[in-house]
């Protein structure tokens, strides 16, 4: 493991904050760069929007190297077991469901129903196989962990906060705005709708960002290799390829798991 780089466990934390008489706990994971500079100015929570730690090392050098980094997971439970999240209770089931992918919901003129319906049937069956610890697994209970971990000894009590999941970090600022520094969201979503599971507006200006990052690629053909002497309408082209794709598939052949792209 890189010198920089330590892994901890903060225990015991509660399952769920909202039951006081509940003796059920986890053990909190965390993962902290530490400030190449001797003297950190603080620590600064990381969120890649998913279970995963990609970008470590430029997100390091990007602070200038001068604060901690730390990531929070809230996965272990018990003595350190992993809590598994997956609606499938064997692998069969996995592979049986992967036999009926989602449909784009401009596919046909009852594509939006078919997918309603499926989308209702996965629910109930995540809930029969989530339905000790998935209600635990949510943003409300997640900022209160990152609360925790502010009051350990060697922090200075404020959050500095820099999140994909720019729910987590809304949620953040609106249960403790007493205990904000600094935020940045990134790939910012609408908090209200998001909670209200009405993410409509996450898809208005899809075209618009589309048609930036054209003009922004040909800008910079040494970093965006779709660039190709192309110009940035030229590029946009590629809005017929999408539509031509959704007509005619292509199958992508990747060793050992041939891909549909549709």
């Amino acid at each position: 493991m890189e010198p920089w780089l330590r892994s901890a466990r903060l225990s015991p934390i509660p399952l769920d904050y909202t039951n006081e008489a509940s003796n059920a706990t986890l053990g909190l994971g965390l993962r902290r760069n530490r400030a190449a500079n001797s003297r950190s100015r603080g620590s600064v929570f990381l969120n890649f929007g998913g279970p995963g730690d990609n970008g470590k090392e430029g997100l390091a050098a990007s602070t200038g190297s001068y604060y901690d980094l730390i990531v929070v997971t809230r996965w272990y439970a018990g003595a350190g077991n992993i809590i598994r999240f997956s609606w499938y209770a064997t692998e069969e089931e996995r592979s049986a469901a992967a036999t009926y992918p989602s449909l784009s919901g401009n596919a046909s003129d009852v594509a939006l129903g078919t997918n309603n319906v499926t989308s209702r049937v996965f629910a109930n069956i995540c809930y029969a196989t989530q339905n000790r610890t998935g209600q635990f697994m949510i943003s409300a209970f997640t900022a209160r962990d990152h609360m925790l971990i502010l009051d350990a000894p060697g922090e200075d009590g404020l959050l500095r906060y820099w999140g994909l999941s720019s729910v987590l970090g809304a949620t953040l600022a609106s249960m403790f705005p007493e205990r904000i520094d600094k935020i940045v969201l990134d790939v910012v979503a609408n908090p209200h709708e998001f909670y209200q599971k009405r993410d409509l507006q996450m898809l208005a200006d899809m075209d618009k960002v589309f048609t930036g990052f054209c003009s922004e690629c040909v800008a910079t053909p040494d970093r965006c290799p779709l660039a190709r002497n192309r110009t940035a309408s030229k590029l946009e082209a590629l809005y017929q390829f999408v539509e031509n794709v959704k007509y005619y598939p292509i199958v992508l052949p990747i060793a050992g798991t041939p891909t549909l792209l549709d």
